[in-house]
């Protein structure tokens, strides 16, 4: 079996299961402003933090990719500030999370499909952004495990109507950074016989154990750099694969695709949301933990590099379901059907969209103010920065919602 396939689900280093007991046990951290919780931090691990300090004093290596020429399918695309959003409340009734009913899920990815582009025809909304040849990549996020992971029918659907255009299965790879959590979530080369699952992590058996690896699968020559070094415990190590002061992108991202499509899960982060550009930008990068000492800069200038800038031509977020509290990881009594999805080129657009909608959740809910909505929405301005690099709009004018129901 190829490496890229090696199931790990046997593995005694379940960083997922980490998480959740992180989670359970309530663990709280406080933080200075402009920092977010690390939720992904296993209980009663320690490792050396530096001291935080002002992000915008924090010397990067912006201007680097900037100085590069975007392309005519540059983020943010050919639709900037539009993004079609699709309900259909029958779709997870009776489902099984990570599921929903695959006839409704494939309806609704057409329907937006053709809101987005406005053609009558999907075929011809996917031929808009792909062709026969083209090598995709789909980035899901499957943190949240088997409780809140990538629907597998979106997924299918997704892969479907790609091959419906001429894209060949064996140029399709579902992809993410740990290969441990995108098996856990049920993206395995058994549930997805005809395309490639693969990541920058993974793990392969060394006299009798389980080793994670991923220094073959970063492009030494393709890096975000900032100055802040940070040391990891000998848990993190191994999933950051590199320390330093350079972040390395993925060569599934530099050499192994022509384009993506970027699949989130609607999912808070503490008060803030992780979707379209945060799912990319900490997905695609080595030693992306100390990114949180800069998150807002992290998010944005990462997704200005042209391997995500230049090549990620789609959004899709999966809001079959979503949760407005407890996020990146899954808690259940914090998730809800909200049976939508949202298409976009944009990714800026579809995070200020989506990130309203879980604001709402969570006033509703009586997990925060109005007030506090919108200091959060001050304090993280990923948004406002990415807007700023050209990668989408946020605050520059009204974003076209164009909203339909099936049903």
């Amino acid at each position: 079996m190829p490496q890229d396939n090696k199931h790990c689900a046997d593995s005694t280093i379940s960083r997922r299961r980490f998480m959740q007991a992180a989670v359970a046990a309530g663990a709280v951290a406080v933080v200075p402003a402009g920092m977010a919780v690390n939720s992904c931090a296993p209980s009663g691990l320690q490792e050396d933090k530096p001291e935080p300090r002002d992000p915008d004093a924090v010397a990067t290596n912006i201007s680097s990719a900037l100085a590069v020429p975007k392309t005519e399918i540059s983020m943010p695309g050919p639709f900037p500030g539009r993004v079609a959003c699709v309900t259909h409340s029958g779709v997870t009734k009776g489902q099984k999370p990570n599921h929903g009913e695959p006839q409704a899920v494939a309806a609704m990815l057409a329907a937006g499909m053709k809101e987005l582009t406005g053609e009558k025809d999907p075929r011809d909304a996917w031929a808009r952004f792909f062709q026969r040849g083209d090598r995709v990549g789909i980035k899901v996020n499957p943190v949240g495990g088997k409780l809140l992971s990538n629907t597998h029918e979106l997924n299918r659907a997704i892969i479907n109507s790609l091959v419906e255009i001429g894209v060949s299965s064996s140029d399709i790879v579902l992809w993410d950074r740990e290969e441990d959590l995108l098996y856990d979530a049920g993206c395995t080369p058994e549930n997805y016989p005809d395309i490639r699952c693969s990541a920058m992590c993974y793990l392969e058996e060394e006299d009798g154990k389980k080793v994670i690896k991923g220094k073959d699968r970063i492009d030494k020559n393709v890096y975000y750099e900032f100055d802040i070094e940070q040391q990891y415990d000998e848990y993190f190590t191994p999933y950051m694969i590199n320390t330093g002061r350079r972040s390395y992108f993925a060569k599934l991202v530099t050499e192994e695709m022509d384009k993506i499509i970027n699949v989130p899960v609607l999912k808070n982060s503490g008060p803030m949301v992780t979707l379209c550009l945060k799912n990319l930008s900490y997905g695609s990068t080595s030693n992306c933990r100390r990114g949180h000492l800069i998150m807002n800069r992290y998010i944005a200038e990462v997704c200005a590099f042209p391997p995500l800038r230049d090549k990620v031509v789609l959004n899709i977020v999966d809001g079959l379901r979503g949760c407005y509290e407890g996020g990146p990881a899954a808690n259940a009594q914090y998730i809800w059907q909200s049976n939508t999805i949202w298409a976009a080129t944009d990714p800026v657009a579809a995070d200020a969209v989506c990130w309203d909608l879980i604001a709402q959740k969570r006033i509703e809910k009586g997990i925060a103010t109005q007030e506090q909505v919108e200091e959060g929405k001050k304090q993280f301005d990923f948004l406002v920065r990415a807007e700023n690099l050209g990668q989408g709009v946020f605050k520059s004018r009204e974003i076209e919602h164009r909203t339909s129901k099936l049903a």
